[in-house]
């Protein structure tokens, strides 16, 4: 009787395998990490909104005449957040006063510069 003899791999085929694959990962893994750093989380742009709207809040409670261009500045807090604030002119089209002296269109600029995540708030403020 004739028995037939079974063949695997042997152990040089499977370490080639093993050396193949990683040397053809390796550049994909590297780019996905890449990739994945860099992408804004739902967590990150949840924080920035959090810290635009506080200080949006901050800002639009100043007396009128304080409420100037400031910024970038960083969060004590969360020192990978910046924040900015911007004061310009309200346009005629939105104002009740041609001469526009009691308004001013107030932005709120938060910036994660390290993930690429920047949330603004625009509002108009008025004399109280």
């Amino acid at each position: 009787m004739y028995i037939r003899k079974l063949r695997g791999f042997t152990i040089i085929e499977l370490i080639a395998v093993i050396v193949v694959l990683g040397i053809s990962l390796a550049p994909v893994g590297a780019m996905f990490y890449q990739i994945m750093a860099k992408h804004a989380t739902p967590e990150a742009i949840q924080i920035a909104t959090a810290l635009a709207e506080g200080q949006m809040e901050i800002e639009a409670g100043k007396r009128f005449s304080s409420i100037v261009n400031s910024g970038p500045t960083i969060f004590s807090d969360f020192p990978n957040y910046a924040y900015q604030t911007i004061v310009s002119p309200v346009s005629l089209s939105l104002a009740n006063d041609p001469a526009m002296s009691q308004y001013k269109q107030l932005q709120v600029k938060v910036t994660n510069s390290s993930i690429g995540v920047t949330v603004n708030l625009v509002t108009i403020v008025t004399v109280k």
